[in-house]
């Protein structure tokens, strides 16, 4: 019962702020609630647009400002221009630490448009020229000011967002949260803030706090930050190129009177359409064997649709990798199903009490449909709290479920039906716990593999670029003594399957040992020296051809991602670092800067191989490459995906393969073993990329020839890559 009132209480609180607003004098005229969260409501609507019709003067704070942000809030600016509203803005730019000293206080017109792109150039859509002429009317008429704050501590961004608005009569308020000021931020991500009202007794404080601190800033105090006025050059170009003729007040009605677009989903492809009706054929248990760029979220999405149109009701848990794909989740369910409640665990910090209340609702015989979203940390917490045995368990990336415990919450009894995701749910060196997660999902799949995709063109072509890294001479004695040692306890393994699960106390402690000792020498092959400085002989120049963007690099680990960062100081190349420990509204604002070409690239950690959508991403380093194919495979498919926004009509795939130091001779048949082994597993890694690419035949013959200076030749079937077809073990 407190749900159903507190659900109608705030549906009416909805419809009263979004009503005329000539209706209402003051912010204290509107019900302003102290928490907006856009996993509960429109916040443009609720808020946004409320308080800024009202708004006489308005200060923000934000990390990142793009103009296209006045395309989100155009109706509350439109209101706002006719109350002369004044708005002082302070952002930040990204500009390398090395380059502060340099610039100083004369942060040129040069400097401005150097380290800020705001996607002016890019604007070619009528109505959003519209938005773009309210900011020219704005700046030309002084009543919006532009400061940029540059971070003296350290190379990161302005973290900092408080806004604070005040109406005719003296009232303010002021929020602060995680949004931006970006079309992301206001409309896209899932966002909460809070909001302090001066005229009530128990958050004036706080919003004093964000008075003085904002004055701090804009008036240059802050021991943090350097603060500048852009220059006179820098406005008159943002108005010259986006002012217009007409009469304002026509602008503003037009944008007024334009309908507000909602997020459409897109018609499903007859491949889709197959695997939905195969997870319906087994009872609802089934797994989505599909390439990465294919469509899987979506084709998952429209099967819980079918459930529910089908079923009469939907229980479901979707659990992911990665807070980041909790976010992209919520957003692509909202296209298809608008009207479920969903629970956020990584965004609504109330989830669990949430859960909760549909158990007492069930106990009443009121049963409430929901989709709870959460990561593979989480779910077995979640499947605790879950009040129904009819739930279905929705996993993407389902091979990160191969663990012990993992197992374990996936066969949990609160789960009736299963769909599970994933382009390479094998792992190669797991298939026993592999073979046991497929039984639980049903042990059948609809496969539609990388072949089909890009022969159907559902994936963007793609060139492959290999870049052979020697090893030092001391890389390579350390990689042959790890190999002697690995070959050692493998000889007294005998004939013991290594993905198999040991017998013996003796067996596990051998395969321990071996464990360690593979990841001691693929740590050698992942970070070879030479790997960056041959990185960087590729990033320059095209950065001076103005071709460095969309691109990911991928490294092995945070040591090799600092070095490659200090490196890149000393040239123009703007990168972003994404880590596990990246907070999740950063990761978004970083996927935003390279969509937007903000930045040049991001580096990353492993965290891009899960499933996180980047469709304008075209180039990809790739510096960690192993000989597990789901990695690989994952990789390739981050920079397949077709993207209409940006018209991407192919991808390049660079990757660096490891070879022995330069050598004339080997010390005996075991070191000539391990050598070779070392080049086929690089070569096999390349011919399933070759496969693919549209530059095979320029590429081949060369490889070939760089391993026949070894004195190696190849049979075919040894460079086979077998290992995607999960049919035998790679030769360590």
């Amino acid at each position: 019962m407190f749900y159903y009132i507190w659900n109608l209480c705030y549906n009416i609180h909805n419809i009263y702020v979004i009503a005329d607003l000539n209706m209402v004098e003051s912010f204290k005229d509107l019900n302003i609630l102290d928490t907006y969260s856009s996993d509960e409501c429109d916040i443009l609507e609720c808020f946004y647009d409320p308080v800024l019709s009202l708004s006489v003067k308005y200060d923000r704070v934000t990390g990142f400002f793009s103009p296209k942000v006045l395309a989100a809030a155009a109706r509350g600016f439109a209101y706002a221009i006719k109350n002369n509203i004044k708005i002082r803005l302070l952002t930040s730019v990204e500009v390398d630490p090395t380059l502060v000293s340099a610039l100083g206080n004369n942060f040129s017109s040069e400097d401005f448009e150097s380290f800020a792109n705001w996607d002016i150039s890019a604007i070619t859509d009528n109505i959003e020229k519209d938005y773009l002429s309210i900011l020219a009317y704005l700046l030309e008429n002084n009543q919006l000011e532009i400061k940029v704050a540059i971070i003296i501590e350290d190379s990161g961004i302005f973290h900092q967002k408080v806004g604070i608005m005040t109406d005719a009569s003296g009232n303010s308020l002021s929020f602060s949260g995680s949004n931006n000021e970006t079309v992301y931020g206001w409309t896209k991500n899932i966002e909460e803030f809070k909001v302090f009202k001066d005229w009530s007794p128990r958050s004036v404080s706080y919003f004093s706090s964000d008075r003085n601190n904002f004055d701090k800033l804009w008036n240059n105090t802050s021991a943090k930050a350097i603060v500048l006025p852009i220059d006179e050059a820098v406005k008159a170009k943002i108005v010259r190129e986006t002012k217009t003729n007409e009469d304002i007040n026509v602008v503003i009605k037009r944008i007024k009177d334009k309908p507000k677009n909602k997020p459409e989903a897109k018609p499903l492809r007859d491949y889709q359409k197959e695997a939905i009706q195969k997870w319906f054929e087994h009872d609802c248990t089934s797994i989505f064997e599909m390439a990465t760029g294919t469509g899987k979220t979506m084709t998952a999405i429209n099967a819980l649709k079918r459930f529910k149109e089908e079923k009469g009701y939907l229980h479901c848990v979707i659990a992911v990798p990665l807070q980041t794909l909790t976010v992209q989740w919520q957003l692509e369910i909202r296209k298809i199903l608008n009207d479920i409640v969903i629970i956020n665990t990584s965004t609504t910090p109330s989830w669990k009490q949430t859960i909760q209340s549909f158990s007492t609702l069930a106990s009443f015989n009121k049963d409430r449909d929901y989709i709870i979203i959460t990561t593979y940390s989480s779910i077995q917490k979640v499947s605790d709290l879950l009040p129904s045995k009819d739930v279905i368990l929705l996993a993407d990336e389902m091979h990160n479920m191969i663990t012990d415990r993992k197992l374990e919450a996936a066969a949990d009894s609160h789960y009736k039906y299963r769909l599970g995701l994933s382009a390479t749910p094998t792992r190669i060196w797991k298939k026993e716990d592999s073979q046991d997660l497929r039984r639980i999902f049903g042990n059948n799949s609809f496969e539609y593999g990388i072949d089909e995709a890009l022969n159907n063109k559902w994936l963007v072509p793609f060139n492959y670029y290999p870049h052979i890294v020697n090893l030092t001479s001391e890389e390579y004695e350390d990689y042959i003594d790890y190999s002697r040692k690995i070959n050692k306890i493998r000889r007294s393994l005998g004939d013991v399957s290594l993905s198999s699960k040991p017998k013996t106390e003796s067996e596990k402690e051998l395969k321990e040992s071996l464990k360690k000792l593979y990841e001691y020498r693929s740590f050698i092959k992942k970070n070879a020296t030479g790997k960056i400085d041959t990185l960087i002989d590729e990033l320059i120049p095209a950065r001076r051809d103005d071709k460095l963007y969309h691109a990911l690099i991928c490294v092995d680990n945070e040591k090799m991602l600092t070095q490659l960062q200090k490196q890149l100081l000393n040239t123009t190349i703007i990168t972003s670092k994404y880590i596990g420990e990246t907070p999740l509204d950063e990761r978004l604002r970083i996927i935003d800067s390279l969509n937007n070409e903000r930045i040049n690239a991001i580096v990353a950690i492993k965290c891009l191989d899960e499933g996180v959508d980047i469709p304008s991403a075209r180039t990809s380093y790739i510096l960690s490459n192993g000989t597990e194919p789901r990695e690989y495979v994952q990789r390739l498919g981050r920079v397949l995906r077709r993207d209409d926004a940006t018209g991407k009509q192919y991808a390049d795939v660079n990757d660096y393969l490891v070879f022995p130091t330069a050598i004339t001779s080997f010390n005996d048949d075991e070191e000539r073993n391990a050598s070779r082994n070392l080049i086929k597993n690089e070569l096999r890694r390349a011919m399933f990329f070759l496969k693919r690419a549209k530059n095979s035949e320029e590429v081949i013959n060369g490889l070939l020839l760089a391993a026949d200076e070894y004195g190696f030749q190849f049979e075919p079937e040894e460079l086979d890559d077998e290992l995607i077809n999960n049919k035998g073990e790679e030769d360590k």
